[in-house]
């Protein structure tokens, strides 16, 4: 499983992010749950180790949907599951804001 996240240049600049820290945030944020982000064109991906990092990858996402800043700067994030479904989790941000 993985997770493919992109920002939107237009929205950070808003806020006064650049591209660079953004991704460092992320990277920081899913690395306090062991998780690994590497830096692809056009953002990040997330990659899961295996079936024990459902859970941690989970946790990591609502983390960054609950925040202030990653729902309306995103772009893309998008969960790809290992048998070949995906799920527009960026979608369902508005879930948790209520």
């Amino acid at each position: 499983m993985k997770v493919e996240i992109a920002f939107c240049s237009d929205a950070l600049a808003r806020r006064g992010y650049s591209a660079d820290y953004t991704e460092r945030t992320v990277r920081r944020a899913l690395g306090r749950f062991g998780l690994v982000c590497t830096v692809e064109a056009g953002g990040l991906t997330v990659h899961g180790r295996g079936e024990d990092d459902f859970a941690d990858l989970w946790l990591g996402l609502m983390a960054l949907l609950r925040s202030d800043w990653f729902p309306d700067c995103a772009a893309k994030c998008v969960w790809y599951d290992d048998d070949g479904t995906s799920e527009d989790v960026l979608a369902q941000a508005w879930k948790l804001k209520t």
